[in-house]
């Protein structure tokens, strides 16, 4: 009797976990529109003839489609999910579900990975601002391709865990790894950056007596971008700090509301980027005003 009730229990327990997994994912997928829609028109922005000129705009492109990526995904994923969870469990639904997860998964850590690579970008700018000038669109192509590539890694060896063909921790440590590269990178990075700002006076000073428009234009935009950085490890803290504490024990194999209130943090990290750019890039406003010409009577 005893048994039966718990087992009626645990049921009821499954039964609203469930529920409130469809509900929240139901939300996620404005949430995912808004994410793609933003990023999409970012993307046309960066894409006009004023940026198309800069070479450093480059790697903010890749992250923009990166984020597009990741809005994109959550909503085909959501979906995905919702039809799984009311019974359509078909092959090609599951097959769907793999492909979907292996794309979040890597528009994501290309999403880091491409905030390490400006960090870096952003250090030569400031410690040889002039040399950079000498770097040609075949460098950040092939800079973006590396990102690309590093980032595949992570979906595979997922994809290897779930086919049981490797450990099952062995996803979940490589990405830990791989995270844990990235931000020593971005951590590295600026505060070489700022000692050079802040111990070494003769950068400002060359900025103020040379009138030389370029550096200045490298500081601002080293400063936005380092405003991105900071907001994007915010949010993604607390899903890299719960995947760090808790053990394969209890880890869960199906998605609950705790984990998408967890993801929730991660996918807004794709909206934030769009807002700094409208607040800090000057030109990213005037271009956003003739891709969208509210106001004007011509």
């Amino acid at each position: 009797m005893n048994n039966s009730i718990e087992s009626n229990s645990t049921a009821k327990h499954n039964f609203d976990e469930l529920e409130s997994v469809f509900r929240f994912m139901v939300f996620l997928i404005p949430f995912g529109l808004i994410i793609l829609g933003m990023n999409a028109v970012a993307l046309r922005v960066f894409l006009r003839e004023r940026f198309r000129s800069k070479k450093s705009s480059y790697l903010i492109v890749n992250l923009t489609i990166a984020d597009s990526l990741v809005g994109l995904t959550s909503v085909l994923l959501c979906v995905c999910l919702i039809n799984l969870i009311k019974g359509s469990e078909g092959r090609l639904e599951l097959d769907i579900l793999r492909g979907l997860l292996f794309t979040i998964r890597l528009s994501a850590i290309a999403s880091l990975l491409s905030l390490s690579a400006i960090a870096v970008e952003r250090l030569i700018a400031v410690k040889y601002p002039f040399k950079l000038r000498l770097a040609s669109s075949r460098h950040y192509f092939g800079a973006i391709f590396v990102v690309w590539i590093l980032a595949a890694p992570t979906p595979v060896i997922w994809m290897l865990e779930r086919e049981r063909i490797i450990l099952n921790n062995g996803s979940r440590i490589f990405n830990q790894i791989t995270e844990g590269i990235s931000l020593a990178i971005i951590a590295l990075c600026y505060l070489c950056i700022w000692i050079k700002m802040a111990f070494f006076p003769e950068f400002n000073i060359d900025i103020q007596t040379n009138n030389c428009r370029t550096v200045k234009e490298n500081k601002k935009l080293t400063i936005t971008l380092f405003i991105i950085t900071v907001i994007s490890i915010i949010t993604w803290a607390p899903n890299g700090i719960k995947d760090l504490l808790l053990s394969d024990e209890t880890q869960q194999q199906q998605m609950t509301l705790k984990d998408l209130l967890f993801l929730l943090p991660v996918l807004s990290n794709s909206i934030f980027n769009v807002i700094v750019y409208a607040f800090r890039m000057p030109d990213f406003r005037r271009e956003l005003k003739k891709v969208f010409p509210v106001g004007r009577n011509d």
